[in-house]
């Protein structure tokens, strides 16, 4: 009979794994990403849609916009997992071209 009480118990632990793997870490290396974002690349405005990732960044005065589309339509339980590659590389974007300008007088 105590088997019978461990089935809702070993239900409730998977269902708290699949939370944690395709909703919790995703988002918090999103907000890991946007931290940096702000923090690093003193980026203005990110704004994240269904269909891109766009960052603007303002950079001697001049305002400079990187987008990136996200490519595919998802299911929402890889929405931030997604994006959260889709910013990664829009963040590489901004290191190439800042570290671009350095290199140029």
């Amino acid at each position: 009979m105590d088997i019978f009480q461990m089935i809702p118990i070993l239900a409730l632990t998977g269902y708290f794994f699949y939370l944690t793997y395709y909703y919790a870490a995703p988002m918090f290396y999103l907000k890991i990403l946007l931290f940096v974002a702000h923090k690093k690349y003193h980026c203005r405005e990110i704004t994240f849609t269904e269909e891109k990732v766009s960052v603007k960044i303002e950079k001697d005065g001049e305002e400079r916009t990187f987008e990136h589309p996200l490519g595919v339509e998802l299911e929402s339980r890889f929405f931030a997992s997604s994006l959260s590659s889709v910013f990664r590389k829009v963040l590489s974007e901004i290191r190439k071209n800042m570290r671009g300008e350095a290199d140029t007088p």
